[in-house]
């Protein structure tokens, strides 16, 4: 498990991913999974180490990957935690 003890797969097959990525003066980064999920209905959440003026965003959700948008340059790490089948 997790140090936030939030277990890698609950008894209804639900799955954690988590991760970083860095952003180096840009507006946008694809985030990849080492494993495909199931479908495109997980949910993502994200939070920049580092205040931003505009919102983050998500889109462009596939299997095997997701998009992390903002919409003026950032330069900073973004924290990413989704949860889905």
């Amino acid at each position: 498990s997790y140090s936030n003890n939030i277990p890698e797969n609950d008894t209804k097959g639900d799955r954690i991913e988590r991760g970083s990525v860095t952003f180096a003066g840009e507006t946008s980064k694809v985030v990849t999974f080492a494993k495909p999920f199931r479908n495109t209905s997980y949910t993502v959440s994200v939070i920049p180490s580092a205040t931003s003026a505009n919102s983050f965003y998500v889109d462009t959700k596939k299997i095997d990957r997701f998009t992390i948008n903002n919409a003026s340059a950032f330069t900073g790490t973004v924290d990413w935690l989704v949860i889905g089948e």
